[in-house]
């Protein structure tokens, strides 16, 4: 199910104790035939920079994102989906992109390796414990023109892979 009603918790200064306030998580998961499993999943969306030299940044703003969907998870009031057993995963989402200084150079590739090695260097990130990922085939790139209105010029860019970071809770007991 896509957005669902939740409430979340909710500190105030004013009063010690936890408030709710009325909101929507991304999608909620239900399977099983047996042990019926339930996932809420906050989603969030970011970028991830990769240099010629396939060097990366991982930017702050993503970090923040990351922090924002586990907060958003960690306060849902879980009584509502609490009817089996409940997990709760913030997930965020970061293409990976290149930029060129031609749309005539040669496209940037990675492999699995290079893919594995910045997953295992930013797992722990923002409270990160799964990292993943995915390249786009060679023949499915290309270097692309846009037109960037801060420096009123053409650029060029490519999109050699996805990683997705993952933090995962187990909210029952079973």
């Amino acid at each position: 199910m896509q957005e669902p009603a939740v409430y979340r918790k909710i500190n105030t200064e004013e009063e010690e104790e936890n408030q709710l306030k009325s909101g929507r998580v991304d999608y909620w998961c239900r399977y099983g035939n047996k042990t019926k499993i339930s996932i809420l999943i906050e989603v969030k969306h970011h970028w991830i920079n990769l240099d010629k030299n396939k060097q990366y940044v991982l930017y702050k703003e993503a970090q923040r994102r990351h922090l924002s969907a586990i907060k958003q998870i960690k306060n849902i009031k879980k009584d509502d989906y609490n009817i089996d057993n409940l997990y709760g995963a913030a997930l965020t989402i970061l293409p990976i992109f290149t930029r060129y200084d031609t749309p005539d150079e040669n496209l940037l590739l990675l492999n699995k390796n290079q893919l594995s090695e910045i997953c295992e260097e930013i797992v722990g990130t923002a409270n990160s414990n799964v990292c993943g990922g995915f390249l786009i085939p060679k023949e499915l790139q290309s270097i692309t023109t846009f037109y960037d209105e801060n420096a009123e010029k053409d650029k060029y860019q490519s999109f050699p892979g996805v990683i997705l970071i993952w933090t995962l809770y187990k909210f029952t007991r079973t």
